[in-house]
Formats: C-alpha cells, sequence, structure tokens
C-alpha cells in the first residue's frame, strides 16, 4: 500500500479512499492510470531566470477495467509545487471523461525561487497515480571555451589523424564557430556534440599549417578560445632543382636548388656524388660558385641533398659543360673542319688574277695595232680567222 489517504487530504469532500501508485511502479498495477510528467522551455531542459517555462502532465487509462471503460479513465489531474496545495486541476466529475488526458502548468518570468519538485497526481475510479520531476532555474551566463590540446604550438606529423577539440558553457548554452589565420572554418570535417565541437584532420596535410581558435556565441555575448598554432612536419623535398649549363673554359658559372620542409631542411651539394663545398645557403636555398671553369671538368654531374629529422632526399643531377673558344654552338665535341678561310691566300689569289687580265688586254691591243686595212671581204675573211683560230695564207 502507498500514500494511502492522499486523496482525502487533498479532496476532503470525497468520502472514500483512492491508493496512489507512483508512476514508475504501474506496471504492478493494472487499475492504475499511467502518468507522465515533462519540462518545457526555450532552451530544452536548461531553464533561465526571466523565461518561460511549463510542466506538463499526461495521463492514460489504465491496462484493466471491471465493469465500465470509463472507470479506468483518468477523471481529475492536480499539479503542485512543492507541498503547496494544487496549482492547477485538470478535469471534474462532470466533464466526458477520454483514454488520455493532459493537465500544463505554465510560470511565466522564471526566478531562482521558481527552482524546487513540481508534481502531479492523476485519478481515475480505482486508484491514483503520481509523478515528480526537479526544476532548476539558472541565471544567464556568459560563454566559457576552451580548445584542446593546449598549448601555443601544436607539432604534428604530415599523414598522421588529428583532433582539435572546443568545448563551451554558458546559459543559455553557446553556439561553435572555428576560425583558421581570420577566416571562419565551414568544411564537413567539423561535428559537434553537447557542447563540443571536434574538428578533424583525416590526414594531417601541409596545407593544414595556421593559426586556429574556436568562438563560442549565445545571447549572453561571445568569448573567444586561445589561439593554437599548427605546424605540420615534413620531410625535405626539392622545389628548385640545379640545371644544366655549358660554359666557356676560364669563365665562372653558379648552380642553384632551394628545398622545404619542417624542421627547415640543411642543404649540401655533391659532385660525381662525392661531397664538396664552397656554397652558400640561406633559408632552404643554396648556390654553388665555379670560378675559371677548367677543361677537365666538363660533364661533371652536380646535385643536392636536403636533410632533417625526418628524412633526407637528393634533387635531381645537372650537367656541367666545359666548351673551348673553337667549339660550335651545335656540339660542344665536334672537330674542326678542314677548310679553313686565310686571309693570305685570299690576297694572293686577287694579285695573280689582276696581272692575268692586264697582259690579256696588252696583247689585244697589240694585235689590232698591227693588223692591215683589206677590203669588206678581207675583213670578213679576218674575222673569221679570228674566231676560228686558222689563217689563210
Amino acid at each position: 500500500m502507498l500514500l494511502l489517504g492522499l486523496v482525502f487530504a487533498i479532496f476532503p469532500g470525497l468520502f472514500y479512499c483512492l491508493e496512489c501508485v507512483p508512476s514508475d511502479q504501474v506496471t504492478y498495477d493494472p487499475l492504475a492510470p499511467s502518468l507522465g510528467i515533462r519540462v518545457f522551455s526555450d532552451y530544452s531542459k536548461l531553464i533561465l531566470a526571466g523565461h518561460n517555462f511549463s510542466v506538463a502532465c499526461t495521463s492514460n487509462k489504465s491496462k484493466e477495467y471491471q465493469n465500465y471503460r470509463e472507470d479506468a479513465q483518468p477523471q481529475e489531474i492536480s499539479m503542485f509545487f512543492g507541498n503547496s496545495t494544487p496549482r492547477e486541476v485538470c478535469g471534474s466529475a462532470g466533464e466526458p471523461k477520454k483514454d488520455t488526458k493532459t493537465c500544463t502548468l505554465v510560470i511565466s518570468n522564471a526566478t531562482l525561487g521558481s527552482s524546487g519538485y513540481y508534481s502531479c497526481m492523476a485519478t481515475n475510479s480505482w486508484r491514483c497515480t503520481t509523478a515528480t520531476i526537479f526544476v532548476k532555474v539558472e541565471e544567464p551566463s556568459p560563454p566559457k571555451v576552451t580548445i584542446y590540446p593546449m598549448g601555443k604550438q601544436l607539432i604534428i606529423a604530415s599523414g598522421r589523424h588529428f583532433n582539435l577539440s572546443c568545448e563551451a558553457e554558458g546559459a543559455p548554452p553557446p553556439s561553435i564557430t572555428w576560425f583558421k589565420d581570420g577566416s571562419r572554418i565551414t568544411n564537413t570535417s567539423i561535428k559537434h556534440v553537447r557542447g563540443t565541437s571536434v574538428m578533424a584532420f583525416t590526414p594531417v596535410r601541409p596545407e593544414n599549417r595556421g593559426h586556429y581558435w574556436c568562438e563560442a556565441n549565445s545571447t549572453e555575448g561571445r568569448t573567444q578560445s586561445p589561439t593554437v598554432f599548427l605546424t605540420v612536419k615534413r620531410g625535405p623535398y626539392f622545389v628548385i632543382h640545379p640545371e644544366d649549363v655549358s660554359v666557356y673554359e676560364g669563365q665562372n658559372v653558379t648552380l642553384f636548388c632551394g628545398a622545404a620542409g619542417f624542421p627547415e631542411p640543411v642543404i649540401g651539394w655533391l659532385k660525381d656524388n662525392v661531397s664538396i663545398g664552397n656554397f652558400s645557403s640561406v633559408g632552404g636555398n643554396s648556390s654553388l660558385a665555379l670560378r675559371f671553369v677548367e677543361r677537365q671538368a666538363t660533364n661533371a654531374k652536380y646535385r643536392c641533398v636536403a636533410r632533417n629529422s625526418l628524412g633526407k632526399t637528393f634533387s635531381s643531377e645537372a650537367t656541367l659543360t666545359v666548351l673551348t673558344r673553337q667549339t660550335t654552338r651545335n656540339n660542344a665535341n665536334e672537330k674542326p673542319s678542314s677548310t679553313v678561310f686565310n686571309p693570305t691566300w685570299a690576297w694572293l689569289g686577287a694579285v695573280v688574277a689582276i696581272l692575268l687580265l692586264s697582259t690579256a688586254v696588252v696583247v689585244i691591243r697589240k694585235f689590232k695595232h698591227d693588223r692591215p686595212n683589206t677590203t669588206n671581204e678581207d675583213d670578213h675573211a679576218t674575222q673569221s680567222e679570228v674566231i676560228t683560230g686558222y689563217a689563210r695564207f
């Protein structure tokens, strides 16, 4: 027997006694009506001072009844705050009965004094059922936010899986927003669960490097978390490779290479796979200066090597070709041509040609001067002789 005589204390006008059953014990008493109690507010289960909330009780008919169905249906629901008299009563003896009845108590402009136990009681013809819920009214508070892992700088190896988490609390519950290098992040790798926001890197990539923070926002204000600088560790890789070069013997030439990675790589130079010095490096860039290149250095192979704590890597090779002054542009190893222009022979040839021409002119003039005058026929014959080269006698 539970809570015997409760109905007499509440309803002194009744002349019979009902047994009240706690709502979680209804399954053991098929004649008792079922009863549920819930709280509704603007922020789910959180009740804020200055806001409204309501308490609702719903009762259903009992599982069994003897003669009439109406006897099993809930007739009345009474609602209480603490040990006070009923704050709300729904239903009466004269109202039509239904299988389900609901009663709601509304609390307007709640205060801290509105906190406490709220209960309700549902009755049918044989039993009464009670249910209780505790309501806590809280003062509004600005959001608080924490980012995990903590630390100004996080160093993560490229390729690993990694999460940044942001936890926020406040009344009302704040929303969480992520930022990187001053810009809001909206990608789908962010998941929000009950005041916690998780940003997943699956996996971490070099472009994920940057400054991250989160913000918590509510009607009570906005709060920013500390900033975390995410540094991505990566093995060295070359962004500038040395290139093949051709240079004349005795000239200077400079080769270049550049590498990146984190930690910043250290660069060295190799000639024909043997380490050499006399190079200079600034940050991830390096140069090798070759002075007064000798002919013996032709076809030498040069390349760079970059090292950091994650390993080392080599650049592509560059070939140095040393040219002589007789080397043609098309083929550095081509032999000189056998036909060579010589200015002395050119002048000598010109003199001989002039002498021959002068002698010919003198001979022709002398021949014309010694020839006798003849008739036209003789002139014709003479011309024939000149043409044929035979003289007549």
